[in-house]
């Protein structure tokens, strides 16, 4: 009982991990994204 759970919060870990680290790689698109959007200074 304990196997699916753990595969399941892997699985949602790995969800956040991965867009974190793609929000890293494409951070300067991201940035151009939240300009256009108005939020100040983007490039934080």
């Amino acid at each position: 009982m304990k196997a699916p759970f753990l595969i399941g919060r892997l699985v949602f870990g790995g969800f956040f991990l991965y867009n974190g680290i793609n929000h890293l790689r494409n951070r300067k698109v991201l940035a151009t994204h939240a300009q256009a959007k108005g939020v100040p200074n983007p490039e934080l």
